[in-house]
């Protein structure tokens, strides 16, 4: 039985991620100590699993393959579901968010305290830095992140300052793609 699907708006999608996937975690927000043993041990016999409860890169799988299931990727709205990758020189961390469509492409950004700078990422068969449009930091701050490994969904400037609680005085880098952009 194949499943028809449908192209929600923005507004759908946040109340679809906060009654059908958030409840999916039975676990803590964070890290849970299962994961010590399942991760490690899933990598070494297969490819990790696709699991609510697992380290974020499973749990951004999750809400994708469950999104992709029942949605276009494209909202009414203008939106486009993708991928966010948050780094800095020790950790990182990944979810999911809406960009904005024509937008949805790979990009990076550093952020200093409250400067955002574009890193040059070249287009499709482009070698101009910046060929495709980029963000601006309150556009940016203002797309929608959903994190079923924290248990939020909130926009990119509260995922960065909240969530992550990065620091003013620490380099961070934020990458922006589509799905299996930073595998």
């Amino acid at each position: 039985m194949s499943v028809q699907l449908t192209r929600p708006s923005l507004d759908y999608i946040d109340n679809w991620f906060d009654s059908q996937i958030l409840p999916r975690r039975t676990t803590w927000a964070g890290l849970s100590y299962n994961r010590w043993y399942v991760t490690p041990r899933a990598r070494v016999v297969s490819k990790p699993p696709i699991d609510p409860n697992g380290i974020c890169g499973e749990t951004t799988d999750f809400v994708m393959k469950a999104y992709r299931e029942r949605f276009y990727e494209t909202t009414t709205d203008g939106y486009h579901i993708g991928e966010i990758l948050w780094e800095d020189f020790l950790m990182n961390h990944i979810a999911v968010v809406m960009m904005v469509t024509g937008k949805h492409q790979q990009q990076s950004y550093t952020m200093l305290g409250d400067h955002l700078t574009r890193i040059p990422v070249d287009g499709i068969g482009s070698k101009e830095p910046n060929a495709l449009p980029g963000y601006r930091k309150e556009e940016l701050f203002d797309l929608h992140v959903y994190d079923l490994y924290y248990k939020k969904r909130v926009t990119v400037g509260t995922w960065w300052r909240e969530v992550l609680r990065v620091q003013d005085n620490v380099k961070t880098t934020l990458s922006l793609g589509p799905y299996h952009a930073f595998d």
